[in-house]
Order: structure tokens, then C-alpha cells, then sequence
């Protein structure tokens, strides 16, 4: 359908990716749909997203990103 998706890979099988998007939303796609699969260099978090939040933002963020 032409669609860009952007996600982490939350799991993946010989026929189909389930990509988590950055609303936390899970979506299944099978590999035949897929044209062109892109690993990103770049990190999805703002450059400076550790000057915007404020300690305890920080420090929930990081809990988060450990939980997963």
C-alpha cells in the first residue's frame, strides 16, 4: 500500500514482524507485504530530551526503557 512504518521489533517469525510503534501500539505485518526493511542509525529520543525533562521524567523513562 506505499505505507512507511517506524517501530521497534517486538518480535519477529520467518513470515511476520510485529512492530511496536512510538504510541506503543503493536502491528502485525507479514514479511511478503514488506518491500523495503530499513534498520535505523539513529536514535528515536530527541538529543536533548535529557535538558527537557525533569529529574524524576528522566528517571521514569529510563525505568521504562528497562522494563522492555
Amino acid at each position: 500500500s506505499g505505507e512507511t512504518l517506524e517501530g521497534y521489533i517486538h518480535r519477529e517469525t520467518p513470515t511476520e514482524i510485529e512492530l511496536i510503534d512510538a504510541e506503543g501500539r503493536a502491528r502485525r505485518i507479514a514479511k511478503s507485504d514488506i518491500a523495503d526493511r530499513r534498520e535505523r542509525t539513529a536514535s528515536g529520543m530527541p538529543e536533548n530530551f535529557a535538558e527537557v525533562l525533569t529529574p524524576r521524567e528522566l528517571t521514569d523513562v529510563v525505568e521504562f526503557l528497562a522494563s522492555r
